[in-house]
């Protein structure tokens, strides 16, 4: 069928007959109508002849169909039809018949039955589900909705959602930016998926995933949609402690943390490496060994900090076994600067039941500060002893 729009806007115009009206009329959506004059849809051939009508006009103004018949001739051709069916003594076109009635029936019984599963899933949904689910129509009012939304909405029951919009459920602005979202979806038949947001109102404090998909009727237009939000507040509240607890970390810029489970055997430099390395730092000190080896593991990284060593201490094994800490003091080679040399303060813990170790590797300050004076004081030409006296004084372990 061609639909010819523009005669049809011109039309409707002449006979002043609102949007709102000629959809009441014809028992459709505005929405459908909208779809109608934008070009973006056209109507049916039957949906044509309501609206001439509806018009008060020929549907072939309009369209390329033919005009109907008056009715008292259009009435005698279909008594002729019908009368020419009962008349008929043609045995194959009663078989005929009678298969086209069984098929028919058949198919009504499938689409019955299979509408019917397809309402005892939506109530199974509705009713036991965790999500909170909710079904509307073209005009924004509420059909039905799951308990755990009813329990968002503090609203008793299924039907006391019935009929009711967005601006009766939700605060103002959570109403606004539902309803807007809604419409969208309604006029464009674009879904919404697993968008991240506040789910509206709970006051921003609850985080959701939302989807939203449009619901069509057996001819393609759309009657509605189907909403849905899975709080998911208790993760983004993991994922968000979790990042301040890194960035805290990564603050602490003269100490390289890190984590790891499992113990590699002590290599030549005597390290405790964790088999697996889970985290380490990554602030001002680790970014000096990552301009080194921009391109390390986190195992790479541990292992070449190890192999800087100058001295060559090992941590107490017995000591993490008993106290679940050991802690020691070595220098090492500066990674960018081969001719500076740091104090290391290293400490490890140890979680015996996780099989965790969790430790630090902090720049001794006092240390490289006794360093140069100890540097000065051998300058200077001061007896060795009075040296190694100020030493043992201040770093009697």
């Amino acid at each position: 069928m061609e639909f010819y729009r523009e005669k049809y806007i011109e039309l409707r115009k002449q006979k002043k007959i609102k949007l709102t009206v000629l959809a009441r009329k014809l028992n459709l959506s505005r929405i459908t109508l909208w779809h109608w004059d934008k070009g973006t849809r056209i109507p049916s051939e039957k949906q044509a002849r309501e609206i001439a009508k509806a018009l008060g006009v020929s549907v072939d103004l309009f369209s390329n169909l033919q005009r109907e018949a008056p009715v008292s001739e259009k009435g005698m051709v279909e008594e002729g039809k019908a009368l020419n069916k009962w008349i008929s003594f043609d045995e194959q076109e009663h078989s005929n018949r009678k298969k086209q009635q069984s098929s028919l029936l058949a198919d009504i019984a499938k689409q019955f039955e299979e509408a019917s599963l397809s309402v005892k899933i939506m109530r199974t949904l509705l009713n036991y589900g965790e999500v909170m689910l909710y079904v509307k129509d073209s005009s924004h009012r509420y059909i039905a909705a799951s308990k755990e939304f009813l329990n968002l909405v503090s609203m008793p029951s299924e039907m006391s959602v019935y009929g009711q919009t967005d601006l009766k459920l939700f605060p103002v602005r959570d109403a606004k930016e539902n309803l807007d979202e809604d419409e969208k979806v309604i006029l464009t038949g674009e879904r919404v998926k697993n968008r991240e947001g506040y789910i509206p109102g709970s006051r921003k404090l609850r985080w959701g995933i939302i989807s939203k998909i449009p619901t069509y009727d057996v001819e393609g237009k759309i009657t509605g949609l189907v909403g849905s939000f899975i709080d998911i507040t208790r993760r983004k509240n993991a994922e968000h402690i979790a990042d301040i607890l890194k960035k805290g970390l990564d603050l602490l810029n003269n100490q390289i943390i890190f984590m790891g489970t499992g113990r590699d055997d002590f290599d030549e430099s005597n390290s405790l490496i964790p088999k697996d390395v889970l985290y380490i730092s990554n602030n001002d000190l680790t970014k000096r060994f990552y301009a080194v080896k921009p391109d390390a593991s986190l195992k790479e990284l541990a292992r070449f900090l190890a192999s800087l060593k100058i001295e060559k201490p090992m941590h107490d094994l017995k000591a993490l076994e008993e106290k679940g800490y050991s802690r020691i003091h070595y220098k090492i080679k500066a990674p960018d600067n081969e001719h500076e040399t740091l104090n290391i303060s290293s400490t490890i813990y140890y979680d015996k039941d996780a099989d965790l170790y969790f430790g630090f590797l902090e720049i001794d300050k006092l240390r490289n500060i006794m360093d140069k004076i100890t540097s000065i004081l051998r300058e200077r030409k001061v007896d060795e002893s009075i040296i190694q006296e100020i030493l043992a004084q201040k770093f009697d372990s």
